[in-house]
């Protein structure tokens, strides 16, 4: 355990969160982000709230690194021309170090959604290594090393959110609600990106009624099937047959991203299913409303229990809690502090800081 000294650790080269998702690691690399001072953008994972300035990486910086899933996910959403960029490296997440311009990358997976990573980056003496951890789940499939700087999610960073009961508990909910409901028509389950394809496999492994997909679905089905190995037959929502399904009430699923509309054919039913992404914090991973909407704690995010696991297994010489997306930052840091013996910071940096735009 690294314990608090007079003179705390400080990495020698730049490692720090910043307010808008971009994550800095050592001198040449950004997550999920784009710095003009750095060669290499490491795109962590496809959710779009981690996409910020994708454009401006791939004009200005040298390197963009990803898995082939994010890649595919990404083809799927217009990125069209990423398999023919010259910068564009494809990067496998087991945890082998390549070199790319000079810098050492690993990638880990970070179970969060089909190609999602934590990278790893060597700093240029190769003496230490600063790690992301980008959006996670617990536990891990590969566990990674120890580390001299990790930026943690602090999104569940507060002691409080800790989730009681266990991913499976959700899953048992899921198909225990849908079995109520798979024969009294259209059964409308909307989550984000990730958990609704994870539970439109559930559904197509269990039941044979039609899959309809809202648009945004839709288009990245494919990548989702392909990459786990699931052959699946849907339809999408406005051809004819799905309107048609629809309009006459018949039994079939219908999977809504939470940016996709509510469809206008028919009248919603008077049960509905969202797949939270964020954790429950009571005893059940089912909750039911009043007006019909059920909601299941089926998240692709660690816990706090998970955080501060993640934090003990990697144990660094400086935690960065990050809270760019949210959660408690502040509270995760001073966690670290003084119960598990680490230097910890939660504070983030404005872009103007650094010497570019707002």
């Amino acid at each position: 355990m690294h314990w608090i000294h007079d003179m705390p650790y400080e990495p020698s080269e730049p490692v720090y969160a910043r307010t808008d998702v971009c994550v800095r690691l050592g001198a040449n690399v950004t997550c999920d982000g784009f710095d003009p001072n750095c060669q290499i953008r490491i795109q962590t994972h496809a959710h779009y709230d981690h996409l910020k300035e994708f454009s401006s990486s791939k004009s200005n910086q040298k390197i963009i690194v990803m898995t082939k899933p994010t890649m595919d996910l990404l083809v799927a959403e217009g990125e069209i021309d990423l398999p023919n960029r010259n910068n564009v490296v494809i990067l496998e997440a087991d945890g082998n170090e390549s070199e790319i311009l000079g810098t050492r990358i690993a990638l880990y997976p970070s179970c969060h959604m089909i190609g999602s990573v934590m990278p790893l980056v060597r700093s240029s003496s190769g003496a230490e290594v600063y790690a992301y951890s980008s959006d996670f789940s617990w536990p891990l499939t590969i566990t990674p090393p120890k580390v001299d700087v990790l930026v943690v999610d602090a999104l569940y960073g507060n002691p409080a959110m800790i989730r009681d009961y266990k991913d499976q508990d959700a899953i048992d909910g899921l198909i225990e609600i849908i079995n109520d409901l798979v024969s009294s028509g259209p059964v409308y389950i909307r989550g984000h990106r990730g958990r609704l394809q994870f539970a439109c496999a559930l559904v197509h492994e269990r039941y044979r009624n039609p899959i309809i997909l809202g648009s945004n679905a839709a288009r990245s089905i494919h990548v989702f099937c392909r990459h786990q190995g699931i052959d699946m037959e849907t339809l999408e929502m406005g051809s004819l047959e799905a309107a048609s399904l629809l309009r006459e009430g018949g039994n079939c699923f219908v999977f809504l991203e939470e940016r996709d509309k509510n469809p206008i054919i028919g009248s919603l039913p008077k049960k509905r299913v969202w797949l939270t992404r964020f954790s429950l914090t009571h005893e059940s991973a089912v909750t039911e409303y009043p007006n019909g909407l059920v909601k299941v704690g089926l998240t692709d995010h660690a816990d706090f229990e998970g955080t501060i696991e993640l934090i003990r297994c990697m144990n660094p010489k400086l935690v960065i809690a990050n809270g760019a997306q949210g959660g408690d930052n502040e509270a995760l840091a001073h966690y670290v502090r003084q119960e598990l013996g680490l230097e910890a910071r939660w504070d983030a940096v404005r872009r103007s800081e650094h010497g570019w735009g707002e």
